[in-house]
């Protein structure tokens, strides 16, 4: 999701609520021993389901890039260049 939103013109669909429920958190995990403080909880879907409005909001693609992947754009484009060098050397 990270470097398909990269690419402009794209689009990446994210909800407003959390739907889903991560329990891999805790005492007993082996790497995520505290849950991240950007995890919302849980709601219910409501129905009848209606398709939403699509547009892009710019507040909410911030506050992604800056808490989910603790990252700006031009920290995204320094991965992006690693990961094309990877595949560049891997495919040699």
């Amino acid at each position: 999701m990270a470097f398909a939103s990269l690419k402009p013109g794209l689009l990446v669909a994210t909800s407003n609520l959390n739907l889903a429920e991560n329990v891999g958190f805790g005492p007993g995990a082996t790497h995520t021993q505290t849950m991240p403080n950007y995890l919302q909880p849980t709601n219910k879907i409501k129905f009848p389901l209606s398709h939403p409005q699509v547009e892009l909001d710019h507040l909410a693609n911030s506050w992604t890039q800056k808490k989910v992947y603790g990252a700006r754009v031009t920290s995204g484009i320094v991965l992006l260049i690693r990961y094309l060098k990877m595949l560049k050397n891997r495919n040699k």
